[in-house]
């Protein structure tokens, strides 16, 4: 069970994970690359990082990702990154985050050393989706 302090943590770690999975969509035109899986776990605090958003209000983690994915990523634009915010603002329902945190664990799953970050993460988010009512 997770205590009540710890549930908004979870959500914008769960934020900016689906940020980097639609900006990465979003470069992409819908079609995810080889390269993808790398792409986002460098622009994604919670994976590469380990950050903690437990003292952050929601529109800093939104800058955060933002700035993670300006210096980090491929194609660098503040427009996509406004694109990627009005689509996540739409996808934030369980269903769809169940869905990202699918396919984030397939491609994980096929990419060497971010097949660690399913046992890490993804796997945990995925039950705590599950099981919670976001």
């Amino acid at each position: 069970m997770i205590s009540a302090n710890l549930e908004p943590s979870i959500i914008k770690q769960l934020i900016s994970i689906t940020f980097s999975y639609v900006y990465e969509l979003c470069c992409m035109d819908g079609d995810l690359s080889v390269e993808s899986a790398k792409t986002i776990n460098n622009t994604c605090a919670v994976f590469s990082c380990c950050v903690d958003y437990q003292q952050v209000e929601l529109n800093d983690v939104l800058i955060d990702c933002c700035r993670r994915c300006i210096a980090y990523s491929l194609y660098k634009h503040v427009s996509i990154c406004k694109k990627a915010i009005k689509i996540l603002s739409t996808l934030l329902t369980t269903e769809y985050l169940q869905a990202i945190l699918f396919h984030l664990r397939s491609l994980f799953n096929k990419s060497e050393p971010r097949d660690l970050l399913n046992e890490i993460f993804v796997n945990d988010y995925l039950i705590y989706c599950s099981k919670s009512k976001i």
